[in-house]
């Protein structure tokens, strides 16, 4: 099956990748990468000055919080098509805090397929802020063959979660200690099926206000009505851990060290530290 992947795969990026992008240059050998789980909002409030005193790295709806002007972030990662092809008014919300808050050099990190859409045109316009594409292609197969066309910008893991690909960039741009906050991953404890057998999931992110976030069908789109089954929800979320091992080997194979810092995690892959 590796045989098969791998060949595959190669034709994929050879289809499928576009011209390789500059990435920006390290500041130092250290990036805190930061996912929007819940436990996110303890690390920043304990420890601000660690924070203020490294490179940081976010993703997605970041900018909606106020921590997004206070700690000002030099990366920020989108991998979610939603963001360039969706109106809906999450989306809308997180672009416009990004093109209205961000006063401080910003790398937005986006897909190939986002560039030529009106939201990235606009962007593109932004003094502060400098779009660069990358190519989401998904490479399976052997590992080396893999790491191959990792590390030439080619291709990468699949990212079922926004992390995955803020992680894989921060070991591409050249950073070899990353650490990680707010991976929580905890939707497992926030499931319920209803009466109708639709699987709902109870969403909770650091910039939530947690008392008003109901539980909602888990879908399988922000536009589509189709939900997950169970049996699909838990195979999604298994990708989503199963990355973060991908990401591993990759990193190890390069010389970086990921550790995960949160406060609360389900994230098995990387070693556990604790900030001082």
């Amino acid at each position: 099956m590796n045989g098969i992947n791998t060949a595959a795969s190669i034709v994929k990026v050879m289809i499928m990748s576009k011209t390789v992008q500059k990435l920006p240059q390290p500041v130092g050998d250290r990036c805190l990468v930061l996912g929007n789980g819940p436990s996110l909002n303890d690390s920043l409030e304990k420890y601000p000055e660690y924070f203020a005193s490294h490179t940081l790295m976010c993703v997605n709806r970041f900018a909606v919080s106020h921590h997004y002007t206070k700690f000002k972030p030099a990366l920020y990662v989108i991998i979610d098509p939603n963001f360039w092809t969706s109106q809906k008014g999450i989306i809308t919300e997180a672009l416009d805090a990004i093109r209205e808050k961000t006063t401080w050099p910003v790398d937005l990190i986006v897909p190939h397929n986002a560039r030529n859409t009106p939201m990235m045109a606009e962007l593109e316009k932004h003094p502060f802020l400098k779009v660069r594409y990358i190519n989401y292609v998904v490479f399976k197969g052997y590992p080396s063959v893999a790491h191959f066309f990792y590390r030439k910008n080619l291709a990468m893991m699949q990212s079922r979660n926004v992390l995955i690909a803020a992680i894989f960039m921060a070991i591409n741009i050249g950073y070899k200690r990353l650490e990680l906050f707010g991976a929580d991953h905890s939707w497992h404890e926030q499931i319920h099926v209803d009466d109708n057998n639709v699987v709902n999931v109870r969403m909770v992110h650091f910039y939530d206000n947690e008392e008003k976030v109901t539980y909602l069908p888990f879908k399988k789109g922000l536009d589509v009505n189709e939900t997950h089954r169970m049996d699909e929800t838990l195979d999604v979320w298994a990708r989503v851990f199963r990355g973060y091992h991908l990401l591993k080997a990759y990193a190890t194979s390069v010389g970086c060290k990921i550790y995960n810092a949160s406060e609360k995690s389900y994230v098995d892959a990387f070693d556990r530290i604790k900030i001082k």
